[in-house]
């Protein structure tokens, strides 16, 4: 019953993960790496967007 689906905040101090099967989201602190809140949206969250998230960067393609 792992994370399934990520999202970094655009400040960068949370992340929030599904836990589909469980049917929770998680907010994890970045800094302590703890869990800091769980939301239960519904039956099966999956997938998250923030339209104000942070940015991605993608490696180099060298």
């Amino acid at each position: 019953m792992g994370p399934d689906d990520m999202e970094l905040s655009a400040d960068r101090k949370t992340l929030w993960v599904t836990f589909r099967f469980a049917r929770d989201v998680g907010v994890i602190d970045l800094n302590s790496r703890k869990l800091i809140d769980t939301i239960a949206p519904g039956r099966s969250p999956h997938e998250l967007y923030f339209a104000d998230r942070a940015p991605v960067y993608a490696p180099n393609p060298d």
